[in-house]
């Protein structure tokens, strides 16, 4: 017998694999659970004599399930060997055994290289440079293989500030904002009791900072906790040293006192028999919401240095892996409004920038209005960018003229300008793969100019209000038609359309999370290993901690206060969260890059980004209500703003589908939305030509100057 919250008790069999733990209902009626073992925290047994028994699996989802178990041989056996399986050997995890049941339309661990990622960090003649010195993870064992430094850092230098700072986590740059004010990140500095010092690491920093300017040093650690650091090896900045930096002590609690505070917070939750008095008390002893508060006040005052005061600033704890991380990257949700999007969009592509000197200027036109205006060609198809030879051989055959460049600026409506260059660019790209098939796909008459039409359709102007379900919806029919192969490569030809529309550089959601938290080195595999539920005699409060839960909480925060500028739902936060703990994706397998290389996982895993990109899938997890927001968003972290995230922490307890059905109810209203705006520029469309066709049959007189000025 299975009890599970807001659901009838299960009456089925009960089936133990190596990755999972099956519970299918007896009857007609196919129900079953699948629970992957890794998602159990923690096994209680509660034995019946020789009748068996009840089994408490408490997840790191933080739900709870009752297994009621006939007979005390099997009651046994079966605990024993969950017990054996949640702790496995990280070869033998499911992500390096599951295998995607559909087509993969983009490598989702070939999303995020350091060409791209870096590529707005790092302009031509710049004073900032990608560095290889960690290519082997041996300068910094949690650093990813290329990193950006200052051009004038030789690597030799950086190995010798490597060996000055915590774990070997030299500054590295993680954001640019306005007026060259720069954003970094690093471990706290070795300067022990003796007042060591670095050269290498002053200089660096000096390099960093404009003429006359001054740098802002955050320390996430209380000043006598930094103090204190000194005896063990480790300090802070000294004034005399860095006297162009000024340090400020912004406390974080450390990460280890997490993991209490959310056992705290969860102990109250699950007991529901409390009165009010009782809850907000356990509430407020949780110092659950204490936390959000002080990290988001720390990320305010950083981005506060960067956007107000135009200063650099230099982040870091102790190790550089928990509260850094967190201030680093909500400081750029603040600030950027590309962070706040699933899939950000550029002002210019690099290749662009490239390419233009070598162009004619109708050319530049096309490439420039191609990038500028392509926000509703990547918001019906929410894919991210495909390979980089991709993206060079699809605008390389734009700017050469192998399109047909008098269709490109003579189509009816469609001068050089982007209410309707855009669409029309998008079906070149298709009708060239198309011809350079070895069997058509799609017969030019119809096909490609069906699509053509589709496009235009649905995306008469550049604003993104255009829903990608809707553009799905539309394709299904031309995709109907076709058989299972040609549909792929049909999927696929759709993708190259998004390269064109997309700058090279992810600087999205997706994009920040990639960098700031799994390629900079937040060590996954240690911090959840264990959860809340665990008992506290079996966990390391120094080793686990739900860090990144927290950095979500807070994002949560933001958004619930500025619902309308995040592209990105709740539930995709919330998605982010179950898969972090744990997934039959690898993209949060390892504690960093380095561990992920030698685990194989680019190669014997699926990554999370391949699934989430899917046409089919990405919708669900965006914001129906989003409109672009450019501007700084600051949040309010007064007590009365912040809110329990209910969708998380009381999702097993408090049912959901309310909430979950408002939200649907609000996606319909924007879908037949946007089904009307296509309706009205189809016709508009059409009325147009019925007028060109009236007027070249002499039906209709051209109107004069003073007519279209009168109806002006």
């Amino acid at each position: 017998m299975l009890h599970r919250p807001h659901q009838a008790v299960l009456d089925g069999t009960l089936c133990i694999t190596g990755h999972h733990l099956i519970v299918s209902a007896h009857g007609d009626e196919p129900q079953e659970l699948w629970l992957l073992h890794s998602n159990v925290d923690c096994v209680e047994r509660r034995q019946q004599g020789m009748t068996g028994g009840t089994l408490w699996l408490k997840c790191k989802d933080l739900r709870i399930l009752q297994l009621d178990i006939i007979g005390a041989d099997q009651f046994n056996k079966v605990a024993n060997t969950l017990e054996d399986l949640i702790r496995v050997d990280p070869q033998l995890q499911y992500p390096f055994f599951y295998r995607a049941m559909y087509p993969v339309l983009e490598d989702g661990w070939s999303t995020f290289l350091p060409e791209s990622e870096f590529s707005r960090l790092v302009q031509p003649g710049d004073d900032w440079r990608i560095s290889y010195v960690n290519k082997d993870y041996k300068v910094c064992a949690s650093y990813p293989s290329a990193v950006v430094v200052p051009r004038n850092m030789e690597d030799s230098e950086l190995v010798a500030i490597a060996s000055f700072r915590q774990s070997g986590r030299f500054p590295v740059l993680a954001y640019r904002h306005q007026a060259n004010a720069v954003l970094m990140r690093s471990g706290q500095p070795l300067i022990t009791a003796n007042g060591r010092r670095c050269k290498e690491d002053e200089r660096l920093l000096n390099s960093v900072l404009a003429r006359e300017k001054r740098g802002y040093i955050i320390d996430t650690r209380t000043q006598n906790l930094a103090q204190s650091a000194k005896l063990r090896g480790g300090g802070y900045e000294p004034e005399l040293h860095y006297p162009n930096w000024r340090r400020v002590h912004k406390p974080i609690d450390r990460h280890h006192v997490h993991l209490d505070s959310l056992t705290k917070l969860m102990d109250g939750v699950n007991d529901t028999s409390s009165g009010t008095d009782k809850w907000l008390s356990r509430l407020e002893g949780s110092n659950w919401m204490n936390n959000i508060k002080e990290t988001l006040n720390c990320a305010c005052l950083v981005a506060q240095c960067l956007d107000q005061e135009g200063a650099s600033v230099l982040v870091h704890d102790t190790e550089g892996l928990d509260s850094t991380l967190q201030v680093t990257s909500l400081a750029q949700i603040i600030l950027n409004p590309d962070c706040r999007t699933v899939r950000g969009l550029e002002d210019r592509s690099p290749f662009y920038t490239h390419l233009e000197d070598s162009l004619n200027p109708d050319i530049q036109t096309t490439l420039l209005y191609l990038v500028r205006y392509a926000t509703p060609v990547s918001g019906i198809l929410p894919i991210s960018a495909y390979t980089h030879n991709c993206k060079w051989k699809v605008l390389v055959d734009i700017a050469w003229g192998t399109f047909n460049n008098e269709e490109l600026f003579e189509w009816p409506d469609c001068n050089v300008h982007p209410q309707g260059l855009l669409p029309n660019v998008a079906v070149l790209v298709v009708f060239s793969y198309l011809e350079s098939l070895p069997t058509p796909l799609l017969y030019p008459e119809d096909g490609w100019h069906t699509l053509g039409h589709k496009l235009l359709d649905i995306n008469p102007k550049p604003l993104p209000d255009s829903y990608p379900g809707f553009f799905i919806e539309e394709m299904e029919e031309l995709r109907k038609e076709l058989p299972d192969g040609k549909r792929l490569l049909l999927d696929q030809i759709i993708v190259s359309i998004a390269v064109t529309a997309r700058a090279t550089g992810e600087f999205d959601y997706n994009g920040c999370l990639q960098r700031e938290w799994i390629q900079a080195g937040h060590p996954f595999a240690t911090r959840h290993a264990r959860s809340c539920y665990t008992p506290s005699t079996q966990r390391s409060p120094r080793a686990h901690s739900p860090t990144f839960l927290l950095f979500l909480d807070c994002v949560h925060q933001i958004h619930s206060q500025f619902s309308c500028s995040f592209e990105f739902a709740e539930s995709f936060l919330v998605m982010l969260f179950h898969h972090s703990y744990s997934s039959q994706f690898g993209t949060f397998l390892g504690n960093n890059e380095g561990e992920r290389r030698a685990l194989g996982c680019h190669d014997r895993t699926t990554s999370l980004w391949s699934y989430v990109n899917r046409p089919e899938v990405l919708p669900s997890y965006l914001n129906p209500m989003y409109e672009p927001n450019q501007r700084v968003i600051w949040p309010s972290v007064a007590p009365m703003s912040l809110q329990l995230w209910s969708a998380v922490y009381l999702a097993w307890v408090v049912e959901q589908g309310a909430v979950e059905a408002a939200w649907g109810v609000a996606r319909e209203l924007r879908e037949r939305d946007a089904s009307l705006r296509s309706k009205v520029a189809r016709l508009r469309r059409q009325l147009q030509d019925l007028e060109r066709e009236a007027l070249d049959a002499g039906i209709l007189a051209v109107p004069s100057p003073t007519e279209v000025e009168v109806a002006n």
